[in-house]
């Protein structure tokens, strides 16, 4: 049977909620491999031939779970330049696919202000929430976020987040929350200004859908970072893969013969075949 790579996921509390990143070679959560003593990233970095390039220097991507109870702060992410030379970082581009929400949740995607001028005005006025785009939001809804979008995910919502493997988040507004030493959260009004994308406008989604060895196939985003796809498997599933696939189970699975539980996160190196088996989806994201 071909390789599955199982991982110990790292779990943080926050002010807002839950995030478990469930592949990660981040430094801030860096995931265990199963069966070793090695972190991900340095199982990467023994085993480059099992991730497809022994060009990458750093795992490319990170996938978490975020369960938010309380609104999310109002922020924006940089770019790969940005990032990379005021950051030491990748910059910031993400996806979510909505596990769950309540009847009344919303999420907040994009900004109408033209220019910067514009929105710093807003902002020094107490009026940035006029210039949000605020929308309902489902279950099995996705959105994609590039790097420069203002965004929010608000409260009692649940989401599978795709991204880039960086952790730089600029605050554009928090609620003037205070952390747990009883100070105001600090907020990143500069940077965010800098890096917001004034011309981008959310225009919603166009999947590509398929039968796949009998099973229905969507291609959630197939962006220049990462493509994104999810499976609905009526039974068992088999792909020949010539990329790593970085996957996520909806629904309790066999997976190359080891069970997967439900959002539990498995690695198929490249050049596998996938066998899946049962009745369920899974979200498969390749680099």
């Amino acid at each position: 049977m071909n390789e599955i790579i199982l991982l110990e996921g790292v779990h943080h509390e926050l002010i807002w909620g839950t995030e478990d990143w469930i592949i990660s070679a981040h430094n801030n959560g860096d995931n265990i491999v199963k069966g070793t003593d090695l972190k991900l990233s340095e199982y990467f970095a023994k085993f480059p031939e099992k991730f497809g390039s022994t060009k990458l220097e750093k795992f490319p991507l990170l996938i978490k779970i975020i369960d938010a109870k309380t609104d999310l702060s109002v922020q924006v992410h940089p770019n790969d330049e940005y990032a990379a030379k005021n950051e030491n970082s990748l910059g910031k581009t993400e996806c979510w696919y909505i596990l769950g929400a309540d009847a009344d949740s919303d999420i907040i995607v994009g900004q109408t202000a033209s220019d910067r001028v514009e929105l710093a005005d807003a902002i020094a006025g107490d009026k940035l929430m006029d210039k949000l785009n605020v929308m309902k939001v489902e279950k099995n809804d996705f959105f994609y976020i590039p790097a420069g979008t203002v965004h929010a995910i608000r409260s009692n919502t649940k989401i599978l987040e795709v991204q880039q493997s960086s952790d730089v988040t600029y605050r554009l507004f928090d609620y003037n929350r205070v952390d747990a030493t009883g100070n105001v959260r600090e907020t990143h009004v500069e940077k965010s200004l800098d890096v917001i994308d004034y011309d981008y406008k959310y225009e919603g989604n166009d999947f590509k859908c398929s039968i796949v060895d009998g099973n229905h196939q969507t291609t959630l985003i197939d962006s220049e970072f990462f493509k994104v796809e999810k499976y609905d498997i009526a039974g068992e599933l088999k792909l020949n893969i010539n990329k790593c696939i970085l996957g996520v189970s909806f629904d309790q699975l066999i997976v190359n013969g080891q069970e997967v539980k439900p959002l539990e996160s498995f690695i198929i190196p490249i050049d596998s075949e996938l066998k899946v088996e049962g009745i369920g989806s899974v979200c498969l994201s390749t680099y």
